[in-house]
């Protein structure tokens, strides 16, 4: 069981699953194309239009060298931002996603940190976590996800498994009471972990909080 072995392993087991897992969720990413059909192109911006259309089919058939020029077109385009910033947001994760896998974690970081002051909703905060965990930034991961439920108490029920998890497992022997404390907001904010087989190490992780407490 992957959770039960998780919690069992140090710092350097942790970030190689978290690494796996990112790497998986760039790939699926890439895989899925992240993106809507396309509709009619913008009519006030035709190198917005084009921008869309080179990325859309750079990432949809998993060609990052040829998406990252118009992905940072796009991540610059004031247009895509104000009529859309929803798929503006998808756009930057793809950008985030091909750097990762092209340049690396800390120049994908680097990205991160700017995406999430521009964050359309908690899942730019989401990848955030997800990148600081992999570089070993855990204290930063665990303030980043403390931030997201604070800008977005609403959808923290979208924040994904590996995110919390990973912050949850980083803080489980060093700061018992920070991972108490996250489990706490996590609560409050009506998240329940997504794959069933991980419910176990919930209950475990609440139930080691509370004997800290007595």
């Amino acid at each position: 069981n992957l959770w039960l072995t998780v919690i069992d392993d140090r710092a350097g087991g942790l970030m190689r699953v978290l690494s796996n897992i990112m790497a998986g969720l760039v790939a699926l990413s890439l895989a899925l194309g992240a993106f809507p059909a396309l509709s009619a192109p913008p009519a006030s911006s035709s190198g917005t239009a084009i921008a869309i259309m080179q990325a859309t089919a750079a990432t949809q058939s998993g060609d990052c060298q040829a998406a990252m020029a118009p992905l940072n077109q796009l991540w610059h385009d004031p247009y895509l931002e104000q009529s859309d910033p929803k798929l503006a947001a998808l756009f930057r994760f793809q950008l985030i996603a091909c750097t990762a896998q092209l340049q690396g974690i800390p120049a994908a970081l680097a990205l991160s940190a700017e995406n999430v002051t521009r964050a359309y909703d908690i899942n730019a905060y989401d990848l955030h976590v997800f990148l600081q965990l992999i570089g070993g930034k855990g204290d930063e991961a665990t303030a980043t996800l403390n931030a997201a439920l604070t800008q977005f108490p609403a959808q923290a029920p979208d924040l994904t498994d590996m995110s919390v998890i990973g912050v949850l497992i980083t803080n489980r022997e060093s700061h018992p009471e920070v991972a108490q404390a996250v489990l706490n907001r996590l609560e409050e904010g009506r998240w329940q972990i997504h794959d069933i087989s991980g419910r176990p190490l919930i209950g475990l992780l609440r139930l080691e909080g509370l004997r800290t407490s007595v």
